[in-house]
């Protein structure tokens, strides 16, 4: 159980750190085609 935890949270964590650094390289095309 406390296993399956571990891994569920890292997998979130995982997810919202990959879309935190999706969403940096968009600003920084939008930036850039400006």
């Amino acid at each position: 159980m406390m296993f399956e935890q571990a891994t569920s949270s890292s997998l979130i964590f995982a997810f919202f750190f990959h879309n935190s650094l999706s969403q940096e390289k968009e600003h920084n095309n939008i930036t850039d085609n400006k």
